[in-house]
This record gives structure tokens, C-alpha cells and sequence, in this order.
């Protein structure tokens, strides 16, 4: 059988097919499809080869058109990791395999396409970069799950506890709201853009709202003292955004809000809880995601480039200057720039 191009919105069934593949996670579901293309507006090309209703091939790429950064495909945008499904055979001769994308993206003037993989080695071919990721599995009991936390972790969720700080789980716009609201904050102080409301309000309508999401509060009184926003499907749960009101860090609340996350996904039947992906050089929030007895794992992302008919290699730019910047500057110019900045992203 061969390829067949298809959008993944227009199957009411795509999401039962999908997890009859290995490996697919929740960044090839049609939710989080819907969620690029009605707030950036990205084109989906989902090339898939599919027998009575199982799925044994998918090559999952989303058209990126922007007068800033061209026109490119990039299987997907805002993913932490979204890898091609493919039988293992097939990774040895990624030319070969990707020939859909390679016309596809001649015929619509791509300037190159990127895989954002999990770990797979495409023969030769070496990544253009890698990130770290970090699966933490969850076969064990919650008891053996916190004894297998570092010693001060298992001391600050107590800590929080004792100091009345309280976790929810919620799938309100209301909650997603108030994460967002210590979400620009946090983004501030990185010197990051924050993504504009409507990625957000999306979010919640499409993953939250259908019940493979949540958003995670923890309060201490009337107060939003850290946040987070958790995603599943297929059996694994992962940490996709989280914000922390720094001036009550002594509550030590990021952390029981991680550990109650960590149950949460437990109780939804997941067995698997990934904390996304790290860049390399940001060694405290290794650390930090280490301490919570997680796996390491390599995330490579391989980009074609379609002039050059070759892969591309490292060009990791540096962003500590302009992160310093941005920090710099008001609340509402970041958010401003973050709605102008992140169609032309990903």
C-alpha cells in the first residue's frame, strides 16, 4: 500500500486508529491538529498508510507559511516531540520513506521540512539538534512513586501541605484564565513572549474540554500560586506548560502541584508521565526534572533542507541576550508581541 495524504479533523475515527500505532502520543491527535490550525492557521499534510482501520505508517507535517520565515513544513509545530510512525526498517532510509513530503514540499516551495523524533536514529543521518526528555513510568504504587522522589522533594510537597497550600484539578475557561494570567507573568521573567490568549482558550475548548487535558491550580487561600497545564492521551500524560508565582516560592507549591499532577495521571489510568523536552544547556531544569526519578531521553529533530537536498546541522542560536531584553520590557508589549510573533514560529 502506499501513502495517502489526509487531514486528521475530518475523520471522526482518526484518534481510534491512531492508537493502533506505536508510539503515538498526544501530539498526533486530531485535538491538538485543531489547536495549531485555528490559532496559527497551519496547513496539515498527514501522509499515512492505513489496513482495516490500523495504522501502520504516519508522517504527520503541518505547511508553515510566513512572510518573516517562509514557507516550510514542520511535523509539528509547538510539539515537544511528534515523531513519524513508522515500521523500524523504515528509519534507515528516511529519504526514501519521506519521497510524499520530499513532492510535496517541491510542488508547494518549502524551504525545508523537520521532524521533531523520540530518540529514533535515522541510519546515517545525524540531528539537525537534540533536546533531553524526561518519562518518569507509573507501574508502581503512589507510595513507591514518592519514596523514589529526592529527599527535599518529598520534604517541600510536605512543606506545602503543612502551609494549607491546596491543588485542584480543573476544565473551566475560568481556571484556564487564571493559569494564563501567572503564565504571561512567568514568560515575563524568562524573557520568553507569551503565546496569545486564543492558543490558550483553544486549548481549552478542544483538548481540555474533550477530556484529554487539565489545568492544574494550586491555591493557597484565594491565591494562584503556581499552575499548570496537563495533556494525555493513549496512556501517557504529559506536563506541557507550568507557571510559579516566584514571590511565594517558599511555599514550595510548583512541587506538590507536580507530585499531585504526577497522581492525577495515575488516577486517569496513564502509565506513562513525560515532563516535555529540555535544551541541553539548561542544566538546573535537568536537575530538577531528574529529581523526580524520571528517565532521560534523547528528542532529535532532523531538518531537510529542499535547496540543498540534505540534512541540516546544529545552528542552535543563542537567545540569553535577547531573553535579557525582553524581560525588560511591560507586560502588555510581551503579550502584543507574542500574538504578532508565534504564527510565524514553531
Amino acid at each position: 500500500m502506499s501513502l495517502v495524504e489526509i487531514d486528521p479533523r475530518a475523520s471522526g475515527e482518526w484518534n481510534e486508529m491512531l492508537v493502533t500505532a506505536a508510539g503515538a502520543s498526544f501530539f498526533h491527535s486530531a485535538q491538538w491538529a485543531r489547536v495549531l490550525i485555528e490559532t496559527y492557521g497551519f496547513a496539515p499534510h498527514y501522509f499515512v498508510e492505513a489496513q482495516s482501520g490500523r495504522l501502520s505508517r504516519l508522517l504527520p507535517v503541518m505547511e508553515a507559511n510566513s512572510p518573516l520565515t517562509g514557507r516550510r513544513g514542520v511535523g509539528l509545530p509547538f510539539s515537544d516531540y511528534c515523531p513519524p510512525l513508522l515500521p523500524d526498517a523504515a528509519f534507515t532510509d528516511l529519504p526514501s520513506t519521506c519521497e510524499p513530503l520530499l513532492a510535496l514540499g517541491r510542488d508547494r516551495g518549502w524551504s525545508y521540512f523537520e521532524f521533531r523524533g523520540d530518540g529514533q536514529s535515522f541510519g546515517d543521518v545525524k540531528p539537525r539538534v537534540w533536546f533531553e526528555g524526561h518519562t518518569l513510568a507509573l507501574n508502581r504504587s503512589r507510595d513507591e512513586l514518592f519514596t523514589s522522589l529526592r529527599s527535599n522533594y518529598r520534604q517541600k510537597i510536605r512543606r506545602a501541605v503543612a502551609q494549607g497550600v491546596v491543588v485542584e484539578f480543573h476544565d473551566s475557561m475560568a481556571a484556564m484564565e487564571r493559569y494564563y494570567d501567572l503564565h504571561c507573568l512567568t514568560r515575563k521573567r524568562q524573557g520568553v513572549p507569551p503565546q496569545p490568549w486564543r492558543f490558550f482558550s483553544c486549548l481549552q475548548r478542544e483538548v481540555v474540554m474533550s477530556g484529554m487535558g487539565a489545568v492544574g491550580l494550586a491555591m493557597h487561600g484565594s491565591r494562584t500560586v503556581a499552575g499548570q497545564v496537563l495533556v494525555h492521551f493513549n496512556g501517557k500524560a504529559i506536563y506541557k506548560f507550568g507557571a510559579v508565582d516566584l514571590s511565594s516560592g517558599h511555599m514550595h507549591a510548583a512541587f506538590l502541584l507536580m507530585w499531585e499532577a504526577i497522581c492525577h495521571a495515575m488516577g486517569l489510568g496513564c502509565h506513562e508521565f513525560c515532563f516535555g523536552r529540555t535544551d541541553p544547556d539548561q542544566e538546573g531544569l535537568l536537575q530538577f526534572k531528574d529529581g523526580w526519578g524520571a528517565r532521560r531521553r534523547r528528542l532529535n529533530c532532523y531538518r531537510y533542507d529542499m535547496r540543498q537536498q540534505r540534512f541540516m546541522q546544529d545552528d542552535r542560536p543563542s537567545q540569553a541576550r535577547s531573553s535579557k531584553l525582553l524581560a525588560q520590557l511591560p507586560l502588555p508589549v510581551l503579550r502584543a508581541a507574542g500574538s504578532l510573533l508565534y504564527p510565524h514560529m514553531g
